[in-house]
């Protein structure tokens, strides 16, 4: 399978969560544990703001990224 330049297999998604799967439960992710620290950078506009950059330039609907990216924000904001 290949995106815009990207090329991948065409088991990415079964293969990502098969990994996922075998982790456990109350592992946290490095963005996880970025998120929680305000002091330290996180990788928001990477896993959300360049999703939703590339459905806008492709057409693609990104609703539930937007909604989760908008979530995100409110709560690092908050604090």
């Amino acid at each position: 399978m290949e995106v815009i330049g990207i090329n991948l297999p065409e088991s990415i998604i079964e293969d990502s969560l098969k990994a996922g799967s075998s982790f456990p439960f109350e592992t946290k992710t490095s963005f996880q544990r970025d998120f929680e620290n305000l002091n330290k950078p996180d990788e928001r506009d990477l896993f959300g703001g360049s999703i939703l950059r590339l459905g806008e330039q492709y057409g693609v609907d990104t609703l539930v990224t937007r909604y989760i990216f908008n979530e995100l924000q409110k709560k690092k904001d908050f604090f």
